[in-house]
């Protein structure tokens, strides 16, 4: 179980928290991901989170199920980001987007320090 953790990646985006589920089986995934939240509780708690999904192929089931269990948890899944043909139309099929506006350039700082000009 302490493996598919490793496959979670979280960051922060404009829109909220993209997290990126790696290359675990989809209920090992979950599972992890589910017990990051419990952990961090008040990390996520009124998160707004778009999913990145890889290659997985998933049914209205499995993302419905785990938009469930977000809500439970106070979370809001609204972005599914997937390679799937059939990931991206079970998505849209339960009105989540499946597109994000993605940052052009690096993650800028939002405290930039400025450095004295005359630094000796």
């Amino acid at each position: 179980m302490g493996e598919a953790s490793s496959f979670i990646q979280i960051k922060g985006i404009r829109d909220g928290l993209l997290i990126t589920l790696g290359g675990a089986a989809w209920p090992d995934l979950v599972a992890a991901f589910i017990d990051n939240i419990d952990n961090r509780s008040a990390f996520f708690q009124g998160g707004r989170v778009a999913l990145d999904v890889g290659s997985q192929e998933l049914r209205v089931a499995e993302l419905s199920t785990l938009r469930d269990q977000l809500s439970e948890r106070g979370v809001s899944l609204w972005a599914v980001l997937s390679e799937s043909p059939l990931t991206e139309r079970t998505a849209q099929n339960l009105g989540l987007a499946t597109r994000i506006s993605k940052p052009r350039s690096p993650e800028v700082p939002e405290v930039v320090q400025q450095l004295p000009e005359d630094a000796a």
